[in-house]
């Protein structure tokens, strides 16, 4: 089964301030998700119900996925040390 990725206006900006080679690795992350986004390397975050996100070079692609759905929607694509900032409530992957 394929998934659909759609990104929220938010994650498109972070993703348009990007440099052409993490934009290239972002992309790479998205054709994952479209088809394996459960694959190695995907953790649940904590405190968020259907949160998940992936690392890529030093950015996290935190997405949101629903039960029974087979879309995918990306929230963000920031930095690590700002990835979780601002999420409600607080999330952090789980250990």
């Amino acid at each position: 089964m394929r998934f659909i990725v759609r990104t929220t206006p938010d994650a498109d900006a972070e993703i348009a301030a990007l440099s052409p080679q993490a934009k290239r690795l972002v992309n790479a992350c998205f054709r994952v998700l479209r088809r394996t986004p459960f694959a190695s390397g995907t953790i649940e975050l904590r405190n968020n119900e259907n949160l998940f996100r992936r690392e890529v070079d030093g950015y996290r692609v935190v997405f949101l996925h629903a039960p029974n759905s087979r879309v995918i929607e990306v929230r963000r694509v920031r930095p690590r040390v700002t990835a979780y900032e601002g999420l409600n409530p607080p999330s952090y992957p789980q250990r």
